[in-house]
């Protein structure tokens, strides 16, 4: 039931903005410019679209690819992301959350390896933000300038 109060208003916040805010193409097909990244977006673009767009919908990878570019993934690949999502979350109740409420050294174990697991996430997020995005912007600007 916890798990709904953050479902339920992600799933109507992406349907209402969420969905388009990283859009670079309108849909009457003119440029857009990108307000805002979404977790669901930045996921789908890491790959997860080619899968998804393979095993559910039979979808080639070119096609996948060109969706990833645009950041235009459809309510039907968000519906599946936010399903397998769910599903998820509540194995992970099972097979994760029983298991540290029987046993002291798997949960021990699990606060190891979610420590760490942050730290590398978090520094590989990082040095994103500090090197290849900046540097990409960076790059254009001195290019746009010299040129």
């Amino acid at each position: 039931a916890l798990y709904f109060l953050w479902w339920i208003p992600y799933v109507c916040f992406q349907l209402l903005v969420g969905i388009d805010l990283p859009k670079k193409i309108k849909d009457d097909g003119t440029p857009a410019k990108p307000v805002w990244d979404t977790v669901f977006h930045s996921t789908m673009r890491q790959g997860l679209c080619i899968t998804l767009g393979k095993v559910f919908r039979g979808r080639s990878k070119k096609d996948s690819i060109a969706l990833c570019m645009e950041n235009d993934f459809d309510l039907i690949d968000f519906f599946i992301y936010m399903i397998c999502h769910l599903i998820a979350a509540m194995a992970a109740f099972y097979l994760i959350g029983y298991p540290c409420f029987v046993s002291q050294e798997f949960h021990l174990f699990m606060i190891i390896f979610v420590t760490w697991l942050v730290v590398a996430r978090g520094a590989k997020r990082y040095t994103y933000y500090t090197t290849k995005m900046y540097a990409r912007v960076l790059r254009q600007h001195f290019a746009d300038h010299f040129s």
